[in-house]
């Protein structure tokens, strides 16, 4: 012990004067690093006298410079990489497939690798140059040691965060771009080997007479079965959350085994059961006196919705349940104590503090809400369908933007249908956005 103390306490001296006793380094230098290191990340950090990190260095960039081949065309299907955006391709040299959109997407992997070349090239420059003037002025390098002693405490997040960060860029930002770049091109299914860039015609279809009808009816549909599914779900798991939560309710664990059984059960299977019940004679057309649940446009909503409060509440009833149990009781006998009563106490204190905790899964269910697209497909896909209307893209009263989307794709309308999305979806982006930056759940406020 006494020996490993006096190595530990050399190596801190060694250290200390290693670390004041000036240099002198050259601007020449300064700049040959920071050049070399901008041609291949690592050299520049093997000129500063980092020899581990600068091996490390260049091993990453060999890397990077196989994702800018890729980039320039060399491995991908159809060779032509970040310049196949420019033709699209032709079908003289596709090969057996004969789709263009191959085109698109190497395009836009190229586009992301020859982005993360770049970044990683311009980073390392501008810290091989950081490392440069201070040891122009005097300054000492970090040892290896101390440069994996970051990386194993402060660094240590970022390190293995960046597997995760590529992953999600190719997997969610891929098809992101993709669809976007779909919006701007003709394609059809009859020239998917050889369709055109077309600017901004898709988008202009979508506000043309034809479609203002059917935008108008099947956008306003959603947006109600969007409010009246994420409410309801929300209300119904909150009543019989407080409710089971009382102290005066006995056999709490059966009855919330009993509540959560729709989540146990696969939700196509709820669907079809639903569609079943709900057929004119059925159990519940019976229960309710009416044999026009599938039929009639309004009735055919109802249902639906009806259907999609009886699935989606189970989730947030959990979740509720949970909350409830995490606050403490001290809070309430103290309003208790002010002369609060059961309902000033659900709305001052337990209402507020369950929306303080939900609110980001709150606006992620309100997204999931507009974009539902199972229930819609698998109960009337879509229908009943109007008979007094002309409604573009086979459209029926129950369409919301998804299933029309779908429906639009499978038409080989591919083109409006990225369009609309892209219109669609940004609007909802940004309205989730803003509610969720103004939370007090995101800003740290108090409930």
């Amino acid at each position: 012990m006494n020996k490993r103390k006096l190595s530990l306490e050399h190596k801190a001296e060694i250290s200390e004067i290693y670390e004041k006793t000036p240099i002198i380094y050259s601007w020449w230098k300064v700049c040959l690093a920071t050049v070399l290191t901008i041609i291949l990340p690592g050299l520049g950090t093997l000129i500063n006298k980092q020899f581990i990190k600068g091996a490390l260095q260049i091993l990453a960039s060999v890397f990077f410079y196989i994702l800018l081949l890729y980039a320039m065309g060399f491995g991908n299907i159809e060779g032509d990489g970040i310049f196949g955006l420019r033709k699209l391709g032709h079908a003289d040299n596709l090969w057996e497939v004969g789709d263009a959109r191959y085109f698109i997407i190497e395009g836009s992997l190229a586009v992301l690798f020859l982005t993360m070349f770049i970044m990683w090239n311009l980073i390392n420059a501008y810290g091989t140059y950081k490392i440069s003037i201070a040891s122009k002025n005097g300054a000492r390098v970090k040892t290896w040691t101390e440069s994996k002693n970051y990386f194993t405490d402060i660094g240590y997040p970022v390190m293995t965060s960046i597997p995760t960060i590529a992953m999600l860029l190719v997997v969610v930002l891929i098809p992101i771009v993709t669809t976007f770049l779909l919006a701007f091109t003709n394609y059809k299914p009859n020239n998917a080997a050889n369709f055109q860039w077309d600017g901004f015609n898709r988008f202009k279809e979508i506000f043309t007479p034809e479609w203002a009808e059917t935008m108008q009816n099947i956008f306003g549909w959603t947006m109600i079965w969007t409010v009246f599914t994420w409410l309801s779900a929300f209300i119904i798991s909150l009543t019989l959350a407080t409710v089971l939560n009382n102290k005066r309710v006995k056999g709490k664990l059966l009855f919330r085994l009993i509540y959560v059984l729709p989540w146990a059960i696969p939700g196509f299977i709820t669907i079809l059961l639903f569609k079943i019940m709900f057929l004119p004679g059925s159990i519940l057309s019976n229960f309710f006196g009416n044999d026009t649940f599938q039929s009639v446009p309004l009735y055919a909503k109802i249902s639906v919705i009806m259907i999609q409060m009886w699935s989606g509440y189970c989730v947030n009833l959990v979740l509720i349940t949970g909350i409830l149990q995490s606050i403490t009781t001290d809070l309430y006998e103290a309003a208790e104590i002010d002369g609060a009563k059961g309902s000033s106490k659900l709305f001052k204190i337990t209402l507020p503090l369950i929306i303080y905790q939900m609110t980001p899964i709150l606006v992620g269910q309100f997204m999931g809400a507009f974009n539902n697209f199972g229930i819609i497909y698998l109960y009337l896909d879509g229908g009943p369908y109007f008979t007094d209307v002309n409604l573009q893209g086979g459209a029926g009263a129950t369409e919301t933007i998804a299933s029309l989307i779908y429906k639009l794709i499978s038409a080989g309308k591919a083109g409006l249908a990225s369009a609309m999305n892209i219109i669609v979806s940004g609007v909802i982006v940004a309205i989730s956005v803003t509610i969720l930056m103004r939370s007090k759940s995101v800003k740290g406020g108090v409930a």
